[in-house]
């Protein structure tokens, strides 16, 4: 199994890993297993396992998927591998131009 820890460092970033951690406790499709817990500290643990399958066959014993976007922000995919590895390639480059904009504009660079 794969396991991600974040710290919250802010009201927003704790909100947005307990949402996460809430929606990944019901995220069960298919032969998937994802689970999140929220720690009394405000920490979140983030777990997966690693197979994929195809029908019947365990296709690939190491996928990974969990994936840390940008610091604060770990994505967990479920379903369609090719769909999920799409969305979660376009959320980082979206991620990594909204930091340079912030950057940019003199706003910190969000990690």
């Amino acid at each position: 199994m794969a396991m991600v820890t974040a710290r919250r460092s802010s009201p927003a970033s704790a909100l947005l890993l307990r949402l996460v951690a809430g929606v990944v406790l019901l995220g069960l499709a298919g032969a998937t297993t994802l689970a999140g817990v929220c720690l009394r500290d405000g920490s979140v643990v983030v777990g997966a396992d690693t197979r994929a399958t195809g029908a019947a066959t365990v296709a690939d014993k190491r996928c990974l998927k969990l994936h840390a976007l940008a610091p604060g922000i770990v994505v967990a995919g479920a379903g369609t591998s090719a769909a999920c590895d799409e969305v979660t390639r376009t959320t980082e480059m979206e991620l990594s131009l909204e930091a340079l904009r912030r950057r940019q504009r003199g706003g910190g660079g969000g990690g």
